[in-house]
């Protein structure tokens, strides 16, 4: 088995003004927030960043990205485990969505990008400035 890397994709689904969030168990850490969904790199994947994406979203929401584009970071993001986070946009995909997490359980939602501005933790807000400003520069 490959062994994972500190990095992790971060895969930012967008429908209507709004992106699909990840709501962590009360059992775990980071209990009962909301996030953006993403997965491990595996160490052959790290030149391949793409890939790792598509094999996480497949896994972990039953779809296929069929339009990506990485979101472009002034400067590293970490998340709250120290993890370097690398942002995909998925705009269109294939398949259903699942309503949980598959290989987790928790449950995901839509949500407004206004509220996601706001979140609790930093580095969802960092990439939800982010996404924002990948947007306006499209419009």
């Amino acid at each position: 088995m490959e062994r994972e890397t500190d990095t992790t994709v971060v895969f930012i689904f967008v429908k209507d003004d709004k992106v699909l969030l990840e709501k962590r168990p009360l059992t775990s850490s980071f209990a009962g927030m909301e996030m953006y969904p993403g997965g491990s790199v595996k160490e052959n994947e790290l030149d391949d960043l793409e890939s790792a994406l598509r094999r996480e979203v497949l896994e972990e929401l039953g779809v296929t990205p069929i339009e990506i584009s990485a979101l472009l970071c002034p400067e590293d993001i970490y998340g709250e485990t120290g993890k370097l986070l690398r942002p995909y946009l998925i705009s269109t995909w294939d398949g259903t969505l699942s309503q949980t997490i598959l290989d987790k359980g928790n449950p995901v939602s839509w949500v407004d990008l206004e509220i996601v501005a706001n979140a609790p933790l930093e580095s969802v807000r960092r990439l939800t400035t982010v996404l924002r400003d990948h947007l306006a520069k499209q419009q």
